[in-house]
């Protein structure tokens, strides 16, 4: 190590990104706090994502649009290379 590099950041990670830096400390001082919040954040988004398909597959009929989302998962997590092995 060059020692006139002094101020220069060693390795610089995605945690260190402007807008992440204040999670990154956030996560290493208050683990709780920070799990709370990340699964706050995960189902707030899946909640919305329940909604829209609720309004955009077929609204009018809850089976069949029950039918479709579960074969376009299926279809997804196939083009993903998901196994059921994985899954279950």
């Amino acid at each position: 190590m060059n020692p006139n590099r002094k101020n220069e950041p060693q390795n610089s990670s995605l945690a260190d990104v402007f807008l992440l830096n204040p999670f990154a400390k956030l996560r290493k001082r208050n683990k709780i706090l920070f799990t709370i919040l990340v699964g706050t954040a995960v189902i707030l988004f899946w909640r919305g994502v329940w909604g829209l398909a609720d309004e955009l597959i077929f609204p009018e009929n809850y089976l069949y649009s029950s039918f479709v989302s579960t074969f376009i998962a299926l279809i997804i997590l196939v083009l993903l290379g998901v196994s059921l092995e994985k899954i279950t």
